[in-house]
């Protein structure tokens, strides 16, 4: 039996005993987002291949955390970490349900929250290292509406907790506009995600981005006075899996200039790629215009829908951090620790505290034929 670079845990909070039948990779402090980039091929492969038996994966300062089913067979462990680079240490837990048993439940309470009619379930997430799915609802109902809750979906572990609603950060105080400011622009109580392009022919066309909840379409965004452009695409309804929108940029900034520009002292976000796979435990600050400096923390969960009883209305699918934030965050750039990844577009805040963000995928998908400006592009392309 080959055993490629990992080692193994009897559970999820057992003493990690290392296989000695070749060496594994030390542990330490390994770069997260390289890690990330690095167990892509074997995340996928295992939900393509071994989806009865894993669990999900997710990074560490140590490395990688794969977990499988218990009872999962040593070989198709191996199959599946066999597609993992050797220089990434890789901890193996067991867990009592499939990530597609997870992902099933979680989808039939998203069901449920679209078909709701006002705050019932307020939200609902996969929990990978809690092997839990959480469903939140409002602390007045919570004693009768656990066991229903328990009863329909009670198939895998879940974490139901007595919660308030998830709040955009919007802000509506003067503190909002004080500029200088770092991260995203002060748009009217939200914050800017950056820009995006499109190509057509010969032509390039920009728009800023931010949140869809920060208003809609038509609507003219203006900062310290500046006009900034009026909504052109906004997108924020029941089911959608984008909070965001498009507006224009004032005449003459064109996109370059546009992301490195000094006006009020602006310190606007730059990068140099965009993040199409988010893994629980990757490294993510907030950059948005209210906090006035990064707030980082790390992803909890990649599968999240929460409704929002000012709109009446759920937004699916979204990412959730541990990274702080205030009122006025809403839109910024949600960036990798390093500061050269986006990660996505800043939503809302949970009752505890923890943020959510669109993720960046999701918001070219929504924008088809946008995409995010770089660093790395050219004057004349961005």
């Amino acid at each position: 039996m080959k055993y490629s670079n990992w080692r193994m845990a009897t559970a999820v909070a057992a003493a990690v005993l290392t296989l000695t039948s070749l060496p594994a990779a030390a542990a330490g402090d390994q770069d997260r987002e390289a890690v990330g980039d690095a167990v892509d091929t074997a995340v996928a492969y295992a939900r393509e291949h071994r989806s009865n038996i894993f669990g999900g994966a997710w990074i560490t300062d140590d490395g990688a955390v794969f977990a499988f089913t218990d009872g999962a067979g040593d070989n198709a462990v191996a199959d599946v970490l066999d597609h993992v680079p050797s220089w990434v240490h890789v901890t193996v837990v067991d867990v009592d349900d499939s990530e597609a048993d997870l992902v099933a439940t979680y989808e039939a309470v998203k069901q449920a929250m679209l078909r709701q009619d006002g705050p019932v379930i307020l939200y609902t997430g996969i929990e990978l290292k809690k092997n839990a799915v959480s469903i939140g609802v409002l602390p007045a109902r919570y004693d009768g509406l656990a066991p229903s809750l328990r009863k329909e979906y009670g198939s895998v572990d879940l974490l139901i907790e007595a919660s308030e609603p998830d709040k955009g950060t919007t802000c509506d105080h003067d503190d909002c506009w004080n500029s200088p400011l770092k991260g995203g622009i002060t748009i009217d109580g939200c914050s800017t995600g950056g820009v995006v392009f499109k190509t057509t022919g010969a032509s390039t066309s920009f728009r800023g981005i931010t949140a869809g909840h920060c208003t809609m379409s038509g609507s003219d965004w203006t900062h310290n006075g500046h006009a900034v452009g009026a909504t052109t695409w906004s997108v924020y309804s029941n089911g959608s899996s984008c909070d965001c929108q498009l507006y224009n940029i004032p005449s003459g900034w064109d996109g370059h200039k546009y992301r490195k520009s000094d006006i009020d002292g602006v310190l606007s976000i730059n990068y140099d790629k965009v993040r199409a796979n988010v893994n629980v435990g990757d490294e993510i600050c907030n950059h948005g215009a209210a906090s006035q400096y990064r707030r980082c923390g790390e992803v909890t969960v990649t599968s999240y829908s929460s409704y929002r009883p000012a709109d009446s209305l759920t937004i699916v699918d979204q990412m959730r951090g541990d990274y702080n934030l205030i009122d006025g965050d809403s839109g910024g750039t949600i960036m990798s620790k390093s500061g050269t990844t986006v990660y996505g577009i800043q939503s809302a805040v949970t009752s505890s505290g923890e943020g959510v963000f669109t993720a960046s995928d999701a918001v070219e998908d929504e924008f088809s034929g946008w995409g995010f400006c770089r660093t790395a592009d050219s004057d004349s392309a961005c």
